[in-house]
């Protein structure tokens, strides 16, 4: 339930995270110099980088886990029809 709720409210709260932030930087930039601000964007990219390369590694590495999950449910479902795999990958064939 509380999924539910936190799913549906995220989109604003998102926006609302973009705006604060964008607000943030703003002010930031008003105080800096064109050199500053130039090495702040960079440090934010190299930022942004390294999260952009663990989240594919979390995505790699739940794709593993779902294909585990996948072969087990075969499996068992070849399992409880009572056939072994070398007679299912005959049928497929």
């Amino acid at each position: 339930m509380l999924d539910i709720l936190f799913f549906s409210c995220y989109p604003f709260y998102m926006k609302l995270f973009h705006w604060r932030m964008r607000q943030l930087w703003q002010e930031e930039r008003k105080n800096m110099t064109y050199e500053e601000e130039l090495t702040y964007l960079d440090s934010e990219i190299s930022k942004t980088e390294e999260t952009l390369k663990a989240l594919k590694t979390r995505k790699k590495e739940l794709a593993k886990v779902k294909e585990q999950a996948d072969l087990q449910t075969l499996y068992a479902a070849i399992k409880e029809s009572g056939k072994s795999v070398a007679d299912v990958i005959s049928s497929l064939k």
